[in-house]
Order: C-alpha cells, then sequence, then structure tokens
C-alpha cells in the first residue's frame, strides 16, 4: 500500500498537470454557480450560469451519487450549514446528507457548466455530511459530518480517482446528536481552513443557554490534523465561518441576529468571540467575502435581507448598507463570482425556489439586478435546496 505522503505527492503532480491556462469555448458562461438540490429520491447538482454581465440561468443538474436527506426540521435551511458544496480551483465538491458520501466533479474551465464526476462517491467517515473545505495548498479536503457520529473525516484529492479517505483521519467531535440531525440549536454549522492552512475550524451552535463553539485543530505541513481539538466560546449560535484577509481571524455570523468574530492572534485555545447584534435581523447564517469591496455579506432568512458588513482593525463590525431580497425569499448560501473586474453576488433563496444576483458597484453600493426563478426548471427542487459555490476564471 503506498504511503500518504507518496499518494500526496502524486496527487500534487496530476492536479498541477491539468491546471493549465485554456481558453474559454465561444458562448460559454463566464462563471457558474452550484447548488445541491439535497432531495431523498436523489440528490443532484444544480448548475447555474452566470454570462458576462451577471447575468443567471438554468443550465443543468448533475447526480451527485447518492441521495439527499433533509435535518429534523420542516423549514429551509436542509443541513443547517454552510458549505454543502465547495469549489476549489478547477474541483467542485458536494456532500450527500442521506448516503454519507462525499462526490468530486471536475469542472471545464473551457465552461464552467461542464461538471464531471472523478471516481466515485467517498465515504465520508461519520454521519450525515454537512461541510467542506480544502486545503489551500495541498489536494486534501476535509468534510464536517453533523450526525450521530459526529467529527471529521479528511480525503486526498485525486484528479483520475477522485476522494481517496485517509486511513486514520476521522477526528471525532462527540456530540450528542441524531441522525438526521436535530436543530438548529446544537448542530453543526460550517468547517473552513485558516488561510495559511495550518488550522482547522468547525462552528457549532449553542444550546441555551449555554453559548456554541469554535473547535480548532492544528494542521502539520502534511495536512495532518491534531488527534484534539481547543474550544474557544462563540455566541448563543454560531454559524458560518469566513478568513479574514491578513488576520490569525475568523468572521462569523451569530444566528440570533448578528456577527461575531474571533482574534486567534495570541492563542487558538480559550477564546471568547466578540458578538456584535445588529438591530431588526432574525436568522443571519450565512456569509461571504468580497475581494473588491473588503466587505463582508451576510443573508437573513427571516427578514429577507442582505447586509453589507466591514471591520475595522480591531474587528469591531459596521453596517454599511442593507439589501432588501423579499420577506418570503428565505435567502439562504451566498458566493461571490468575479467577472474580469466586476464581482456579482449569488444568494440561494429556498422558500421562492429562486436566486437572487446583484451587482457588487463598490462598497457600500450593491443592487440587485436579477431574481432567476426556478420553479420551471428541469430538475426537482423544495425546501431542501442548500449550498453554493462558485467557479470564476
Amino acid at each position: 500500500m503506498r504511503s500518504y505522503k507518496s499518494l500526496l505527492a502524486t496527487s500534487l503532480l496530476l492536479a498541477l498537470s491539468v491546471s493549465a491556462v485554456l481558453i474559454p469555448k465561444d458562448n460559454s458562461p463566464a462563471a457558474a454557480v452550484y447548488f445541491i438540490n439535497n432531495e431523498p429520491s436523489g440528490n443532484e447538482v444544480v448548475v447555474i450560469a452566470v454570462d458576462s454581465s451577471g447575468t443567471a440561468s438554468f443550465s443543468k443538474a448533475v447526480s451527485a451519487g447518492g441521495i439527499g436527506l433533509h435535518a429534523n426540521s420542516t423549514g429551509a435551511d436542509s443541513t443547517f450549514s454552510q458549505g454543502s458544496v465547495h469549489v476549489a480551483d478547477n474541483f467542485l465538491l458536494a456532500v450527500n446528507p442521506g448516503s454519507n458520501t462525499v462526490a468530486l466533479f471536475s469542472i471545464d474551465p473551457t465552461d464552467p457548466t461542464n461538471i464531471q464526476m472523478v471516481g466515485l462517491p467517498a465515504p465520508s467517515l461519520g454521519d450525515f455530511p454537512v461541510s467542506i473545505t480544502t486545503h489551500p495548498t495541498l489536494p486534501l479536503a476535509c468534510v464536517l459530518n453533523g450526525g450521530a457520529e459526529n467529527g471529521v473525516g479528511c480525503h486526498l484529492v485525486h484528479p483520475v480517482f477522485g476522494l481517496l479517505p485517509i486511513e486514520g483521519s476521522f477526528r471525532a467531535l462527540g456530540v450528542k446528536q441524531t441522525t438526521p440531525p436535530s436543530g438548529p440549536p446544537g448542530s453543526f454549522a460550517q468547517i473552513l481552513f485558516s488561510d495559511d492552512g495550518k488550522h482547522l475550524y468547525v462552528s457549532l451552535k449553542g444550546i441555551a443557554p449555554a453559548n456554541g463553539t469554535v473547535f480548532v485543530f492544528a494542521a502539520d505541513p502534511q495536512g495532518v490534523l491534531s488527534q484534539n481539538s481547543t474550544q474557544n466560546m462563540g455566541g448563543p449560535v454560531p454559524f458560518s465561518i469566513n478568513n479574514i484577509p491578513g488576520r490569525q481571524a475568523i468572521f462569523m455570523t451569530e444566528s440570533t441576529g448578528g456577527v461575531e468574530t474571533f482574534d486567534f492572534t495570541d492563542s487558538f485555545s480559550g477564546v471568547n468571540a466578540k458578538v456584535t447584534l445588529i438591530n431588526g435581523s432574525a436568522a443571519t447564517c450565512w456569509s461571504t467575502y468580497s475581494e473588491r469591496t473588503g466587505n463582508f455579506y451576510i443573508d437573513d432568512a427571516g427578514k429577507g435581507i442582505v447586509s453589507e458588513i466591514s471591520l475595522d482593525n480591531a474587528l469591531n463590525p459596521t453596517v454599511v448598507n442593507q439589501y432588501p431580497l423579499g420577506n418570503t425569499t428565505t435567502p439562504l448560501d451566498n458566493a461571490i463570482a468575479t467577472i474580469g473586474s466586476k464581482e456579482f453576488l449569488l444568494v440561494l433563496q429556498a422558500n421562492s425556489s429562486s436566486v437572487s444576483v446583484l451587482s457588487l458597484n463598490g462598497p457600500g453600493n450593491a443592487s440587485i439586478i436579477q431574481q432567476l426563478d426556478l420553479s420551471s426548471a428541469s430538475v426537482k427542487l423544495s425546501l431542501n435546496m442548500i449550498g453554493l459555490a462558485a467557479w470564476s476564471a
């Protein structure tokens, strides 16, 4: 049996060999976004094309090789998480919550709506996978399992054979849960590598009166995680995680209506979140960061609003602007597609089976340019739909 380091080296070489710059095909979209329908009858990756003006259109649905499963609730947010789909370079990863597997797809850089499964779906190494992240420099993916057997399982990302589970990589988190998980309180929300790849973050929502937790694993130069994690106290219901560029710190949403920041400059253990509530917010759960504006964008599922947030040097947040999408839309995951010098924020809206597109014209200056109705698309869509990740050239 080949060693982990040998497989890692082979995966790196193969990944480099397939990452050459290619010329886009005529009439191919400038970008694409992807989500899963998470249906128990068959989980599919839904592909949305985005043209050079930011206009989105339904392209196709592709089987993820497994089945979906809704968490123990009746509303939207079927996995209680952010990151159920993930794009890294020219690869797309997607969870199959009902099959306890995760699938890898290649993305054709000349036509990003053309995705092909690589290998077969791999075991997530636990129950009810909800979120995926990839290492910033290594061909390594780690999956957060949020069910009864919860914890982190890691895989090599191989461009020929797909996701290869790494023996001994599972790190149990030992939280009392069910499959499918109960929540949202007490459920896991997201997994994310730090920008330097030296740490791995996992968010867990609290159950009142207890606050939530951010677990941190150390990662060695080969991406091997520490056997145990450190714990840091969040706000009541911490949810999504974003790295803060240039800082050893993270930005998070606080689901009770606000945001959180963690500063890990001095330590990754015993750090308490700085929690800031936003007046009039109800269910702020999903977030992304814009490199062009330097601000974060968070979605409020309860109010149907996108809020733009800036941070000062002390990590204090300010609401720069707010963009109403409609209080019946239930905005969930969001993602940014970069096309030339422009950025477009796309927002998944489960309650209305739609995707909104906002043009990010500058700090504090976004405009809604489209609400794409997917109700007549040739794919089964319901409140189960979840996740959003963007590919851009």
